[in-house]
């Protein structure tokens, strides 16, 4: 089983991804690790608050697990797609969160600007090409067209197109 990882920032377009990535490792189980990566604060007020990072992950959409989870039950070989936060701006702690998290590849979607969620976030690219991983460059699916209901409000629905 492959894991990978691919940054993000939360916006549904880079699920449109997903799918072309499945295709490409089609003979593996694959799993996502979808990261926001974030420098660690030089704020005594803030490091006293790093216990308490949880609060970032109120800023994920529920449309986004959503749509993840829908992903993970349509596409034969994705075993599933977890929400993970990285702190540091280091080399070294990157490589660390690598290891720990045994990442075989980084995926780049190439074409996509990503968005700088909060005051800490930084640009992924950097630390994935100085790090060494094995980076696979990936091109969304054009034909992606997938119904998505929020479970919070079964009325509310959307496509990512």
């Amino acid at each position: 089983m492959q894991k990978l990882l691919i940054p993000t920032d939360f916006d549904l377009r880079t699920l449109k991804y997903i799918p072309g990535i499945a295709d490409r490792l089609a003979l593996q189980k694959i799993t996502i690790v979808l990261v926001h990566m974030m420098k660690v604060t030089d704020n005594v007020s803030e490091l006293k608050m790093l216990a308490k990072r949880s609060a970032e992950r109120k800023f994920v959409p529920p449309e986004f697990y959503d749509a993840c989870k829908l992903l993970v039950k349509e596409i034969p070989g994705l075993a599933s797609i977890k929400i993970e936060f990285f702190y540091g701006s280091t080399l070294a702690s990157f490589k660390a969160f690598i290891t720990e998290n045994k990442i075989s590849a980084a995926v780049l979607l190439s074409g996509y600007d990503y968005k700088l969620l909060f005051k800490h976030s930084i640009e992924p690219t950097l630390l994935i090409n100085r790090s060494g991983i094995n980076v696979i460059n990936a091109h969304y699916k054009t034909k992606l067209n997938l119904l998505v209901t929020a479970l919070n409000n079964s009325e509310q629905q959307f496509y990512i197109k």
